[in-house]
């Protein structure tokens, strides 16, 4: 490929979950309305620090079991995919698989195993 070809990307569908918000429109919103649903909340070794925390349903794409298997970042980055695909419109079963990818941004990854580890020794 050379540098002058224009190679075509197109952002289908968002999917977030962050602590003010679940869905883009209401993320947006309530960016808008100086929301930024950050609180106070007790962390183990810390004490009381301003943090922000994702409430979403965890079970609303996987079930109970792989909850439980997996991690939070994981359970976080299915629910957006799943999210991405549906503010998209389409369906997995119309897309062109070779050509057709995703960006993942995660801001927690594992810290809490990390943590309880640690805790554990």
């Amino acid at each position: 490929m050379t540098s002058k070809q224009n190679i075509r990307v197109v952002i289908t569908g968002v999917g977030l979950t962050a602590p003010n918000a679940n869905h883009l429109n209401d993320f947006r919103r309530a960016l808008l309305n100086q929301k930024s649903g950050i609180s106070e909340m007790e962390v183990r070794y810390m004490g009381k620090v301003a943090a922000g925390n994702c409430n979403f349903d965890e079970y609303l794409y996987q079930k109970k079991k792989m909850r439980r298997r997996g991690t939070r970042a994981g359970s976080i980055s299915i629910y957006c995919a799943h999210e991405a695909l549906k503010d998209s419109g389409l369906s997995l079963e119309s897309l062109v698989k070779d050509r057709t990818g995703i960006y993942l941004g995660i801001t927690e990854h594992g810290n809490v195993e990390t943590e309880n580890e640690i805790y554990e020794l």
